[in-house]
């Protein structure tokens, strides 16, 4: 095992994390390796100025912020709905937009089935060109040189 390795199980001994089995093998190396009791004092005390950095706040001010947080929160949900409905009038919407929504189901539903009766009209008149189409007997079309176009019936 190389320094890094022991540096890394160093780390997680000083942030309390290390197994007990494994911190005889960390402080015999300790013992006899400088640059890992060097970087063991580094760690140790960079985690002691930084536990000093840290300031108490008083309780009153985490108080304060929640009921600010608090405050804001009551405010935009009252800001969505401004004001209130009495129950009946929510009650004659509900039902009004049922009629609506059953009314303009019923109108959809005519408007396809005469969609439905319109594209079979234009099948059956499609069939009656198509029949009209292939009865008109062949024509022949002749030119002639003075510019005349003869067009002849074969029947």
């Amino acid at each position: 095992m190389n320094c890094e390795n022991y540096q890394m199980l160093i780390q997680s001994f000083l942030d309390g994390e290390l197994e007990k089995e494994k911190e005889g093998i960390v402080f015999t190396h300790l013992s006899a390796c400088q640059d890992c009791r060097e970087f063991m004092k580094g760690i140790n005390f960079l985690n002691s100025t930084a536990q000093d950095e840290i300031k108490e706040f008083p309780l009153s001010l985490d108080e304060r912020i929640m009921r600010a947080i608090e405050k804001r929160e009551t405010k935009t949900q009252s800001n969505i709905f401004t004001f209130r409905m009495p129950a009946y009038v929510s009650y004659a919407l509900g039902v009004v937009i049922i009629i609506l929504g059953l009314y303009l189901f019923d109108t959809t539903r005519e408007y396809r089935i005469e969609m439905r009766e319109a594209v079979n009209t234009m099948k059956e008149q499609n069939q009656q060109i198509q029949q009209i189409m292939n009865s008109l007997p062949e024509a022949e079309v002749k030119a002639e040189m003075q510019n005349a176009i003869i067009v002849q019936a074969k029947m």
